[in-house]
């Protein structure tokens, strides 16, 4: 029941990280 979310949130957190420091990774 929280494979989904967490795979949701693992998704937007690396999507955030590249928006939030494209230069960091």
């Amino acid at each position: 029941k929280n494979l989904p979310m967490r795979k949701m949130r693992e998704a937007q957190s690396q999507r955030k990280d590249i928006k939030n420091g494209p230069q960091m990774t």
